[in-house]
């Protein structure tokens, strides 16, 4: 299960991916298939459901390589009911096995816009703070 984050104020989703590493099985095309839940334990029903009755469903291709990632429809994350897990499944009629620990465990990155404010005047370091710091900028370049 994958906790779906808030949309911050101000900002636009702009991508979802779904990284996995392959552990084994040979290259060729698969099915994945996502569902949201309100539970946060993938348990028997969660995976049953993301399964057989998904929300979003679209062919995925596993090459030779280990990493693989795939693009999520954006608009899905934007619905106003939006549930607060994701179940993933991952369909394929042969031998695939995904890594799923560690480092190598499946991710989900959302990739966000965020407008940010106008500029600060006199903040010279570009922290958002016009403070001593910016003052000891100036006084170290005076005169040069």
């Amino acid at each position: 299960m994958f906790p779906i984050p808030q949309l911050p104020e101000g900002a636009e989703l702009v991508e979802v991916r779904l990284k996995v590493y392959r552990q084994s099985g040979s290259a060729g095309n698969a099915t994945l298939k996502i569902r949201g839940s309100q539970n946060s334990d993938l348990g028997i029903y969660n995976a049953q459901q993301a399964y057989s009755n998904p929300d979003h469903s679209q062919s995925a291709y596993f090459s030779s390589a280990s990493l693989h990632a795939f693009a999520l429809p954006t608009a899905y994350f934007l619905e106003s009911e939006l549930d607060p897990y994701l179940a993933v499944a991952i369909y394929r009629s042969r031998h695939l096995m995904i890594s799923n620990g560690g480092v190598y465990a499946p991710k989900i990155e959302f990739t966000f816009d965020v407008e940010t404010g106008p500029p600060c005047d006199g903040d010279i370091n570009d922290d958002d703070v016009v403070d001593g710091s910016d003052l000891s900028q100036v006084l170290g370049f005076w005169g040069s």
